[in-house]
């Protein structure tokens, strides 16, 4: 049977560019559930690739927005902080492909939940982008494939 546990302590999560009162309500969290928040205010590439099991960002900080369109996403879940429900500000959380996120004004309710459901999300977006890969690799090695509806 496959272990299929969720661990959330040990995990590194970057915060980017968060307000005062989000990031605290999110450290405070962070500590009771073993989890180690790392703050940033810019994100540089270098904080972006520094090995971050998760992103969590302010989906309403425009400098930030402005800042992350310039580079990629690291590979890892990403929950937005969504605050602004404008169609435009929401379309453009879509194009992040994003696993998950939480309401703000930030509460410690629902922190753990949404941590746990964006791992899960994000794993299986990466079992099915590899499958997909196999899949392709399978029909491309076929020799032959048939024109006619009756083959």
């Amino acid at each position: 049977m496959k272990n299929n546990r969720l661990v959330v302590r040990g995990l590194r999560i970057a915060l980017l560019g968060c307000n005062a009162r989000d990031e605290q309500h999110l450290l405070q969290q962070f500590r009771r559930l073993g989890i180690m928040g790392i703050p940033f205010t810019e994100p540089e590439p270098a904080t972006l690739n520094s090995g971050h099991d998760m992103v969590i960002f302010d989906s309403d900080n425009n400098i930030l927005l402005r800042q992350l369109e310039a580079q990629p996403w690291p590979e890892c879940p990403k929950i937005a902080l969504l605050g602004s429900e404008a169609p435009s500000r929401l379309l453009w959380i879509i194009n992040q492909d994003i696993d998950g996120y939480l309401r703000k004004p930030m509460k410690s309710e629902g922190i753990f939940s949404t941590i746990l459901l964006a791992m899960n999300q994000y794993r299986r977006k990466q079992d099915d982008k590899t499958t997909i890969a196999k899949l392709e690799i399978r029909v491309k090695s076929r020799k032959f494939y048939c024109r006619h509806k009756f083959c």
